[in-house]
């Protein structure tokens, strides 16, 4: 599996405090089958860092360490990037500092419980910049739960949706659950990612939301779900 949501990075947001919390964290994925992964530590809220050269600071760090340890976890830098007006400059800026393994996909979030009003705006000027949004686990915006014609807006404007393993799991409630799978089932959602925080906190639940996957989609399409799109994503395998 590859993995494009996932906070490893030690000490920048609301992820591992330490080193070697990453590294256990890095174990676990393995354990689940993930070989590759994007550290997308949350960019526009929930910050620690303060500069993009503590980051990058960061991740070398990781890598170094995961060399060290013989973890068989390739990691890829990126960012979960809170959109809004503001954040939308800097990707703007700085481009692909910012996206998902230096290629031309951003992985954006949303506010939970309301939906601003230039929502497609943001989305389109992604697009205009050359990038392509992919919209982190639309499942758990309340907005969408009861009014799912805004994430099919969302994809009719060429962004692409990535669902939480947790949410499969049940983690968020049954609604949440159901929603998923009817998401990929539909074709609406494109992607599976752990969006992982640790071991002990939010950990990684690939293979409980595998055995959920099983049940609605067929062997070709959960390849593309877990392997293939998102090893395009990261420039791997295609172009996305």
């Amino acid at each position: 599996m590859v993995d494009i949501h996932l906070h490893i990075l030690p000490g920048v947001d609301d992820g591992p405090e330490t080193l070697e919390e990453s590294l256990n964290l890095a174990r676990e994925l393995v354990r689940q089958g993930v070989s590759r992964a994007v550290a997308t530590p949350h960019r526009g809220r929930l910050v620690r860092y303060s500069s993009l050269q503590e980051v990058k600071e960061k991740f070398r760090e990781l890598k170094g360490a995961l060399e060290e340890e013989g973890i068989p976890l390739e990691i890829y830098p990126g960012f979960e990037v809170f959109l809004n007006m503001e954040t939308l400059g800097e990707m703007e800026a700085l481009g692909r500092e910012l996206s998902l393994a230096g290629g031309r996909y951003f992985l954006v979030e949303f506010p939970f419980h309301f939906i601003y009003p230039n929502w497609e705006y943001l989305l389109l000027k992604i697009k205009e910049m050359g990038f392509r949004p992919i919209v982190a686990h639309p499942e758990r915006y309340a907005y969408i739960l009861s009014n799912p014609s805004i994430l099919e807006r969302m994809v009719s404007l060429g962004a692409l949706a990535q669902v939480n393993a947790e949410s499969l799991a049940g983690t968020y409630g049954g609604e949440v659950r159901f929603f998923s799978r009817e998401c990929f089932r539909r074709g609406l959602c494109h992607i599976m990612a752990s969006d992982a925080h640790g071991v002990s906190g939010r950990p990684p639940l690939v293979h409980r939301a595998l055995e959920e996957l099983e049940e609605v989609l067929d062997g070709e399409t959960l390849e593309e779900v877990l392997i293939k799109r998102p090893a395009a994503v990261i420039g791997e395998d295609g172009d996305g």
